[in-house]
């Protein structure tokens, strides 16, 4: 069940609320933890983590640099904090590592309980995406750095380039370096292998903008 697990999510950022981010029956936080909440719009780490979203931050430094224009989360429909706009960071935090809700269906059908794949894992939102999902690899490789000092076991990334990457290895995904650089930590990177989704824009090299799509 992920009993004592730390799964860290790269991704557009995460919703609290979601009763899928429950800490029902889960004891005391890991003592290895070295992560935290970080507090920003509409996302107070006193009401918004608890012991199963015990992680929480936002990297949005390499995206403003290459942005070259003003930037208003507010206008843009986006929150400048860990909060999601889009959805997509939640569901795939909710789907590795959401907790046990009972009575879910979908418009009164197939009323059951809803799990992720690790229920008692804890998780951490690392977000890099912005504005609908522009990522910036160095935001991508800060993010990296922080989630290995923090002390996840798991690195769950759903984000990357469009189809079709190089055979062998392809320089514009800096997905490759933070992770070679997790594994070599001790922690396990499962990620997409590329995104070939209609709305997705081929990314340049490091410190560029690019778009990810779900995968």
């Amino acid at each position: 069940m992920g009993d004592g697990v730390i799964i860290g999510v790269f991704d557009s950022g995460i919703w609290p609320e979601s009763e899928s981010f429950n800490d029902k029956g889960l004891g005391s936080i890991p003592s290895r933890w070295k992560g935290f909440c970080q507090s920003g719009q509409n996302f107070d780490p006193a009401t918004h983590c608890n012991k199963k979203l015990i992680g929480a931050r936002y990297f949005i430094d390499g995206f403003l640099a290459a942005y070259g224009k003003p930037f208003n989360a507010t206008e843009l429909g986006d929150f400048l904090s860990v909060r999601d706009a889009y959805g997509h960071g939640t569901h795939c935090t909710s789907t590795a590592g959401g907790s046990f809700v009972n009575n879910v269906s979908l418009s009164g059908l197939a009323l059951g309980t809803v799990r992720g794949g690790a229920p008692k894992a804890r998780v951490a939102m690392y977000k890099v995406g912005w504005e609908g999902g522009v990522v910036s690899s160095a935001d991508i490789l800060k993010a990296f750095d922080e989630a290995i000092y923090d002390g996840v076991n798991v690195l769950s990334i759903s984000l990357g380039n469009d189809l079709p990457l190089y055979p062998e290895f392809d320089k514009r995904d800096v997905i490759y370096y933070g992770s070679f650089h997790a594994v070599a930590s001790g922690i396990t990177v499962v990620c997409s292998a590329g995104n070939s989704g209609p709305g997705c824009w081929k990314s340049g090299g490091c410190g560029t903008l690019g778009h990810f799509c779900c995968s």
